[in-house]
């Protein structure tokens, strides 16, 4: 219980700390306009794009990547399953 509590706070208190710092504005600034955070310089649109297009890929290859294990795992547990029971005896 103490745990969650100190997890909450801390949690909370880093949310306040970012709002009042203007995180979330400059943020906001960078994804939607390109505004680099802490100087007066915009990135151009087709640098943008580039930059969407990274992000794109990257996750896609994660979903990917995870989807593929997803199935690695349920073929490796339908395997297991039709082997027959190994017994051993007693010597």
């Amino acid at each position: 219980m103490r745990k969650n509590i100190i997890i909450a706070s801390l949690l909370g208190s880093s949310f306040i700390i970012a709002q009042t710092s203007g995180v979330f504005t400059s943020l906001l600034l960078f994804i939607v306009v390109g505004q680099i955070p802490g100087t007066n310089i915009s990135l151009s649109p087709a640098s943008m794009g580039l930059f969407y297009a990274l992000c794109s890929a990257l996750v896609l290859l994660y979903a990917l990547e995870v989807r593929h294990k997803s199935l690695l795992r349920t073929s490796y547990s339908q395997l297991k399953d039709r082997l027959p029971k190994r017994r051993f005896r007693q010597a």
